[in-house]
């Protein structure tokens, strides 16, 4: 067996590197790696420097213009239902992809949830040659005012996933791009829809009522796992990004309320392919 090497977080600030090898194990002292890097924040992450792996090695020949991106089942195969897409050929092989469809000039995937693997596919999307991409997902509603089966257009985010930081250093903000967004509006046409920022979160289960209402405040109104990250690499990479939440779930109460098997939300996931397939005939 090889020397494998663990950090262990012994305090605060006395971390211990462990060495494991066939002879047993030995501790040493605060390791350097630990004393030099322990202090580093994510306003280092933004590298400016050129990657090793760039997504263009991955890239596929797509010659197509916009992708839809989606993370669920149910919402992949609405998406397909609505564009007349369920005998469509399948989509490239990419990164990220769960599934994917293509046909006249549209490519629908369904991407693994979590912000890594939705920047992943997103990156190889434009590296393939997309330059709009429009998200339709599911979200969380943290205040009262969206319900489950609500639209939400996020035009904002709080960026509490660790993707974007590697894009765009803290404090910048994340945004839709305004064009896009202002098409999706008049999409929308008389459908009611709520607007306002969107949470994003690596964590899930770590959603304390005290953080949903501090946001809440803030003027955001629903939290998932993946906008904001798409939101920062769509800046960095200069490219088109907007998308439209439907609300599957509210968690602005200590008791959590879930709708993910209702009719009412199958409806409103309906509604909002429909405004995606008039987003495209528009373009």
């Amino acid at each position: 067996m090889g020397t494998d090497t663990l950090a262990i977080d012994h305090a605060k600030e006395n971390i211990r590197e462990i060495i494991i090898n066939p002879s047993g194990i030995h501790i040493l002292g605060v390791s350097k790696l630990s004393r030099e890097f322990d202090h580093l924040g994510m306003d280092t992450w933004h590298a400016c420097e050129k990657e090793v792996i760039r997504p263009e090695m991955l890239a596929k020949p797509l010659d197509i213009r916009t992708a839809i991106m989606s993370f669920t089942e149910t919402l992949f195969e609405t998406i397909l239902n609505v564009l007349d897409m369920n005998d469509a050929p399948s989509a490239p092989t990419l990164d990220g992809a769960v599934d994917g469809r293509i046909r006249n000039g549209i490519i629908v995937y369904r991407s693994a949830i979590g912000a890594p693997t939705a920047g992943m596919l997103l990156e190889e999307l434009i590296a393939s040659g997309i330059r709009r991409i429009i998200m339709i997902g599911l979200a969380g509603s943290i205040t009262p005012r969206c319900r489950i089966g609500d639209l939400v257009v996020p035009t904002w985010g709080i960026r509490e996933e660790g993707t974007s930081y590697h894009y765009l250093p803290p404090g910048h903000p994340v945004k839709p791009s305004h064009e896009t967004l202002a098409e999706l509006k008049a999409a929308l046409g008389d459908i009611a829809y709520s607007e306002g920022g969107i949470w994003s979160t690596d964590a899930p289960f770590r959603e304390s009522i005290t953080k949903v209402q501090d946001y809440q405040k803030a003027g955001a109104v629903a939290v998932d796992m993946e906008c904001t990250a798409l939101m920062a690499i769509s800046t960095f990479r200069k490219v088109d990004f907007v998308s439209l939440i439907v609300i599957s779930d509210e968690v602005f109460r200590d008791e959590w309320s879930e709708g993910f098997d209702t009719d009412h939300l199958k409806k409103s996931i309906n509604s909002a392919c429909q405004v995606l397939k008039g987003f495209l005939s528009d373009e």
